[in-house]
């Protein structure tokens, strides 16, 4: 008996631990809650945060026999980019430097490529940001 008791205070205690941390976050997320609101009737930092936000969108078409386009987006800031072409097995094929800022496309041609599974990549001051496939046909 006095071991159940012994369980069940214990028990008891971890849950007054985990409501603290429940309020603690909840608290938290209110206050990113009502910054983002003030944020986004302000426009200006929503939009500031998420114009320096790099991607790289998957090719299309793919797979191609022809050409294909990669969409990406590197932030204003950035110093370095580039997209680099790998094999499936990790041989580096080509590197495209990207020297413009913002929204931007690649055109792949697959004729400079024998056909099989390729991996691209987007790097910024070389950081790795994504990595996507692409498959060439003959």
């Amino acid at each position: 008996m006095q071991e159940q008791q012994e369980q069940l205070q214990e028990q008891q205690e971890k849950i007054t631990r985990q409501d603290k941390k429940i309020e603690n976050l909840t608290a938290l997320v209110d206050q990113l809650l009502k910054s983002s609101q003030t944020q986004e009737n302000s426009g200006s930092i929503k939009k500031e945060v998420m114009s320096e936000i790099a991607w790289l969108s998957q090719n299309a078409p793919n797979p191609f026999h022809q050409t294909t386009t990669i969409s990406y987006f590197v932030p204003q800031h950035a110093s370095h980019a580039a997209i680099t072409i790998s094999s499936i097995q990790g041989k580096m094929v080509k590197t495209y430097p990207i020297s413009e800022r913002g929204n931007g496309h690649l055109e792949i041609e697959a004729g400079k490529l024998v056909p099989g599974i390729y991996q691209y990549s987007l790097s910024i001051e070389g950081n790795l940001i994504d990595t996507k496939k692409m498959v060439v046909l003959k």
